[in-house]
């Protein structure tokens, strides 16, 4: 990885994570550092080892969070074609994650459709919204 970047100048990216089966805190931990490590710019978390049906991993992000650059963590959201997620389910996982790690989160898996709900998100015009950072605070409602 690390000779593809220097001497080719491209980015080189990591995944870390399984499709199915589930990897410890510990493994998931020391891939993201293994990745970082060997040069990647930045690291994909699948979305099957960050969350669990509609629950976050709270534990495991914060602590991903803490012990890696938030800017090389890119987290991937489970995709509507996995049973059990529903347009509803995945937008309640995006919130989190803005409200959990900033309006600059890296996340993944965002259809097309879905932009422009997250950028409302980011940008604190989301009802269900609550960042420090948001519409209402910015107008002076509310402070």
């Amino acid at each position: 990885m690390r000779h593809a970047r220097d001497n080719y100048g491209l980015t080189v990216l990591g995944e870390v994570g399984r499709k199915e089966g589930e990897m410890t805190d510990d493994e998931i931990m020391q891939d993201v550092e293994t990745y970082l490590n060997a040069g990647a710019s930045s690291v994909y978390l699948e979305a099957a080892e960050i969350f669990e049906g509609d629950k976050a991993r709270d534990a495991l992000i914060m602590r991903l969070t803490k012990n890696f650059p938030k800017e090389a963590l890119v987290f991937e959201l489970p995709v509507n074609i996995i049973s059990g997620i529903t347009d509803a389910i995945k937008h309640k996982m995006a919130s989190k994650m803005v409200a959990m790690l900033g309006t600059d989160v890296n996340l993944a898996n965002v259809e097309h459709y879905e932009i422009y709900v997250l950028e409302c998100l980011r940008r604190g015009l989301a009802g269900d919204t609550n960042h420090s950072d948001g519409a209402f605070r910015r107008a002076g409602i509310g402070v």
